[in-house]
């Protein structure tokens, strides 16, 4: 099974929140056992637009 990351997952992996933090990486490494992740173009346009982040 492949798996689409939302932009919402991977900037909470960045949150200082270690809970938030905490459970994301928790849901990632799940979705990860089943399969592949996969960032679309459209998540990676997003993540490129936050202020302060660089490739």
């Amino acid at each position: 099974m492949t798996t689409v990351i939302d932009t919402k997952v991977l900037v909470t992996l960045w949150d200082t929140d270690s809970q938030l933090n905490a459970a994301a990486q928790k849901a990632l490494d799940s979705a990860q056992r089943l399969g592949a992740l996969v960032v679309t173009g459209a998540v990676y346009a997003e993540l490129l637009a936050l202020p302060g982040r660089r490739k």
